[in-house]
C-alpha cells in the first residue's frame, strides 16, 4: 500500500511537474547552444566498464543505483518512451524548423556572441537533430529495452539519446552523466531513489 501511495502522492505529481517543465523549455529552446550537454562518441558505445558509478570509457560519473532498481526505471521508460518523447520530439521539431526556416540562427538575439562559423554549425546540429529525431527516437526505446539487460549501459545510452534531441534531460534526469535531479523528486544523489 505504501508503494502505491507513494506512486500518486509523491512520484507522479513530482514527475509531471518536470516533464511540463521541460516540454514548456523544448519550445522556448532557443539558438545558444552552450547550454546543452556535451555528448561525444564515447557516449555512443553500447558496452562498457563502470567502476563505483564512473564509466571507464571517458570517466563520467553516474549515480549508483542497485541494477534492479535501475531495470525498474527502464521498465517504466519503456512504457513511457512512446507516448511521451513523441510528444517531446514534435515539440522539438517544430522548434527546430522554424529555426532553420527563419535563419534565427543567424540573426536571433542569443546567438550574438557566436561567430559565423558557430552559427552555421548550430544551425547544422539543428538540421542533424531534425533528420535524425525518427532514429532518436528508436534509439530510445531501444536503450529503454536494452536497460533491462545491461542496466548500466542501457542508462548511458538513453541519457545520450535524450542530450542528441534536446540537448539535455527529458524523461530520464537521473540517468545522466553528474546528474543533479531524479524525474520524481527523490533525493539528489541518494541510491535508489526516483
Amino acid at each position: 500500500m505504501s508503494t502505491i501511495r507513494f506512486i500518486f502522492t509523491d512520484f507522479l505529481p513530482a514527475a509531471t511537474r518536470h516533464i511540463g517543465e521541460q516540454f514548456g523549455e523544448v519550445v522556448k529552446n532557443d539558438c545558444n547552444e552552450r547550454h546543452n550537454r556535451p555528448v561525444s562518441f564515447s557516449h555512443f558505445l553500447p558496452y562498457t566498464s563502470f567502476e563505483s558509478g564512473v564509466d571507464l570509457s571517458n570517466g563520467d560519473q553516474y549515480w549508483e543505483d542497485n541494477p534492479y532498481i535501475t531495470r525498474l526505471k527502464c521498465l517504466g521508460l519503456v512504457a513511457a518512451t512512446p507516448i511521451l518523447h513523441a510528444i517531446g520530439l514534435v515539440l522539438n521539431l517544430a522548434n527546430r524548423i522554424a529555426k532553420i526556416v527563419s535563419f534565427a540562427h543567424f540573426w536571433h538575439s542569443s546567438s550574438d556572441h557566436y561567430s559565423l562559423s558557430e552559427k552555421s554549425w548550430s544551425f547544422g546540429k539543428d538540421l542533424l537533430r531534425i533528420a535524425f529525431s525518427p532514429i532518436i527516437y528508436i534509439g530510445l526505446e531501444l536503450s529503454a529495452l536494452y536497460g533491462l539487460i545491461l542496466p548500466d549501459n542501457g542508462r548511458k545510452l538513453y541519457a545520450t539519446f535524450e542530450r542528441c534531441a534536446y540537448g539535455k534531460e527529458l524523461l530520464a534526469p537521473c540517468f545522466q552523466p553528474y546528474a543533479t535531479r531524479h524525474l520524481g523528486g527523490g533525493v539528489p544523489g541518494k541510491r535508489n531513489e526516483w
